[in-house]
């Protein structure tokens, strides 16, 4: 694209401008006013090359500045009291923990995605490196050289250097022209491309072919021929391991949203629904959309902010984004799989909207890939990984590790040699990854005594393996469970984290918790006699009076927040609960009366069982 045709666009952005007013006054009510129709000009191009310096926006918000589309060609008033530059840099970023997942490699590298939508300056920067095609779908149509600020938007939002969610993927891009075809729709363009997509695929080496297809567009439910011809196109893709991701399956699972806050694109808690969205959407894993910047067709290192409009337009990109980033550590993930990951890993914001969440899909791909190294390079048999530290309790901080716990198996020969041979495996740790698991034999043995820990792997609310031969095996446990050495091991734990981490005038939050919840957990056993749950929740409600409640709920607000090694002032209520509870369970701890433990016949049942194979991996 050169700079003619850049040219004719600023004209065609110009005749844009020309086709409606802006706001006499500018106010609140003015800003809702003027976007309030999702789709038409106003709401889409905004400020866009308009000159408002002589415009007064004292009346209006922060926040209702933030639905405003505005370029790098608007004119502003001098000492414009809103951060514009800043606003639209900050927006180029996905959100979500992306950044995070950049940093540490996971890329969506190696990941081929296709973009089918109109015509776009191809050589702007955003796509550097990145675009590996570009294909006219229609290459006689006289609009070829139209470009579109749609498809621009879409393939940086998936794919784009700075903007992207993949940002190392390679993107196939195939343009169709603005110009409908004979039923008012673009369908008949979309199918040929997918035409072109199988035939390259046929094609393709397995490290060129292309993975995910992004289609911004969907068409009526009534259009039964439509419906018929896609699925015919998702079955031939889904043949080669390539995933069609468009309106109607998108909507399936998905929806998308607008933000609360212009600069805080990582908190879940900045992003809801918009105002066309109804209460459906409420049901559906959300996707972030509005409050982004994108490149824009006018020159090679020009954007655009495109205001904090919902639309599917772009979350699609945005989520096959991450299908890409899950895809780098799991090659063998469809989607599907994918969707029931982000259903599974989705996170709760205070509006109770499930926002989705990146990172912890792509770390349940990866655990995924660890416990089939183990299995290969160990030569076992994994039969339960869960997550076991804060991230099952429910209060993980931003940068929590990832605690994974496994019980394995392996070949009965090696449980019959003389030499002395190791029960655990300690397969990784660092600031991420924190992997070790315990052989079936020594958790059988150690169920025996009615280790808490055990109890606790075996009730994580997140698995990531299991085996119908670990079903059968742990239905035995909650005959073995004895309150007793259950209640002295957490009382242990809640006495030598207050002692060690809650006496000075400053502590870490999730010290706080360490103690609290072995609290709870005794409280639990002494009232209960049953092994505590996993979810520091259902202690809370279940042990915790109102105020305790209270005090734990702003606590888990700042732990959410804060990083694992960032002190707070010392919480007095907390405090002075656990000095007056820990010696009151230290007093019935020691009058309980402790229960002889089960015989040995039942576990050996159960481990010659999982030898001979008697239960099914």
């Amino acid at each position: 694209m050169g700079a003619t045709k850049n040219g004719e666009y600023m004209e065609m952005l110009e005749r844009i401008a020309s086709r409606y007013d802006l706001p006499e006054e500018w106010s609140d009510a003015a800003v809702d006013d003027f976007v309030s129709e999702t789709g038409s000009l106003q709401s889409i191009w905004g400020i866009s090359g308009r000159d408002v310096s002589g415009a007064d926006f004292s009346k209006v918000s922060d926040e209702s500045f933030f639905k405003l589309a505005f370029n790098e060609y608007t004119k502003f008033p001098e000492n414009f009291k809103f951060d514009c530059k800043r606003m639209m840099e900050e927006a180029k970023e996905p959100g979500l923990g992306i950044a995070k997942l950049h940093e540490k490699g996971i890329e969506g590298r190696g990941i081929n995605v296709a973009v089918i939508d109109k015509p776009i300056l191809e050589t702007h920067s955003e796509f550097a490196g990145r675009l590996k095609s570009y294909t006219f779908i229609a290459p006689e149509n006289e609009f070829n050289d139209e470009m579109h600020f749609h498809g621009i938007t879409c393939a940086a939002f998936l794919c784009g250097n700075s903007c992207g969610v993949a940002n190392k993927a390679n993107l196939h891009y195939y343009a169709y022209p603005d110009k409908f075809e004979d039923d008012g729709m673009y369908w008949g363009y979309y199918f040929k491309a997918l035409d072109m997509i199988i035939e390259h695929n046929q094609n393709a080496t397995p490290e060129d072919a292309i993975k995910i297809v992004s289609i911004s567009a969907g068409f009526n439910r009534d259009r039964v021929d439509l419906s018929d011809k896609m699925s015919y196109y998702i079955a031939a893709l889904k043949e080669q391991g390539c995933y069609v991701v468009f309106s109607n399956l998108f909507g399936e699972t998905f929806s998308c949203s607008s933000k609360a806050s212009c600069f805080d694109n990582d908190n879940p808690d900045s992003y809801k629904l918009d105002l066309w969205q109804n209460e459906w959407c409420k049901n559906k894993i959300i996707v972030p959309a509005g409050g982004r910047t994108s490149p824009c067709n006018s020159g090679d290192d020009k954007y655009m902010y495109n205001g904090n409009q919902s639309c599917y337009s772009w979350a699609i990109p945005y989520l096959c984004g991450v299908f890409a980033l899950a895809l780098q550590a799991d090659k063998t993930l469809g989607y599907e799989d994918f969707c029931e990951k982000a259903k599974r890993t989705a996170i709760v914001n205070k509006e109770g909207l499930s926002i989705i969440n990146p990172v912890g899909i792509v770390m349940d791909c990866v655990i995924k890939q660890k416990i089939r190294e183990i299995e290969i390079c160990e030569n076992v048999h994994v039969l339960h990984a869960v997550e076991s530290g804060s991230r099952a309790w429910g209060f993980a901080s931003p940068d929590s590790d990832y605690d994974v716990r496994f019980i394995y198996i392996r070949d009965r020969e090696y449980y019959l040699r003389l030499d002395k041979t190791r029960d655990v495996i300690e397969w990784q740790l660092d600031e991420t990854l924190d992997i070790n698991g315990w052989d079936l034999q020594k958790a059988l043995r150690l169920l025996h005594k009615s280790n808490p820990t055990l109890f606790e792997w075996a009730s994580s609310p997140i698995v990531y393996h299991t085996t119908q031969k670990w079903q059968t095996i742990s239905a035995s446990f909650p005959d073995y469970f004895l309150s007793s050495p259950g209640l002295h091991h957490y009382l242990s734990m809640a006495e030598g984290d207050y002692r060690e981490y809650l006496r000075g005038d400053t502590v870490r939050a999730k010290k706080y918790l360490f103690v609290l919840r072995p609290i709870l957990a005794c409280k639990w056993i002494l009232d209960k006699h049953t092994p505590p749950p996993m979810l520091f929740a259902d202690l809370v409600v279940a042990e915790a009076d109102a105020d305790l409640a209270q005090e734990i709920e702003q606590l888990l607000e700042i732990k959410a927040t804060v990083p694992e090694t960032e002190e707070i002032p010392k919480i007095e209520p907390l405090n002075r609960f656990i000095e007056k509870t820990l010696p009151l369970l230290k007093t019935q701890a020691e009058s309980l009366p402790s229960a002889k433990a089960k015989g040995y016949e039942e576990l050996n049942r159960l481990f010659i069982g999982a030898l001979f194979d008697e239960y099914p991996i």
